[in-house]
């Protein structure tokens, strides 16, 4: 594992995985991808974002383009339920608000995640997706990934 660190946020991510950062008007994003279309993205919202008001926001973005889209309200597994535990205890971390997403692209099943986390007064905004044939593969790593965020200053 590698650690990256983007204004006063910390990840680890798994070596190898391609990582790109981007800034726009709705905050800054890193994007982390072990190749093709799967990918976990972190963006560190603007203060005063509220996260249900985040997270709503995507979906609404995920539902303008699929139109097969079923969303469901974020219910985690033992491990994501583990790893939240984890994230709280290690980081000072609070999970919030999230959906479970899934839809179709040229029938082939995609599934996805959209949460939220606190850490401190910085409210962090997670996406992850995967198609149905790599998900069971990569659900472990996005949730290590989630789980390794942490403010820069914690070390």
């Amino acid at each position: 594992m590698a650690w990256y660190e983007f204004n006063g946020v910390r990840l680890s991510h798994p070596e190898g995985w391609e990582i790109t950062r981007e800034e726009t008007g709705a905050g800054v994003t890193v994007t982390v991808s072990p190749g093709g279309a799967s990918f976990w993205a972190v963006t560190k919202l603007p203060f005063g974002v509220r996260a249900d008001e985040a997270v709503e926001t995507v979906t609404e973005a995920y539902r303008e383009e699929y139109d097969d889209l079923d969303v469901r309200d974020a219910e985690p597994t033992a491990d994501a339920a583990h790893a939240e535990e984890l994230l709280e205890a290690v980081t000072a971390a609070r999970p919030g608000p999230g959906v479970d997403l899934e839809w179709s692209v040229h029938d082939l099943p995609v599934a996805g995640r959209v949460r939220t986390v606190e850490i401190a007064d910085v409210t962090l905004l997670v996406t992850c997706q995967a198609d149905a044939i790599d998900w069971d593969d990569l659900v472990a790593d996005f949730e290590m990934l989630t789980g390794s965020l942490r403010a820069a200053e914690d070390d």
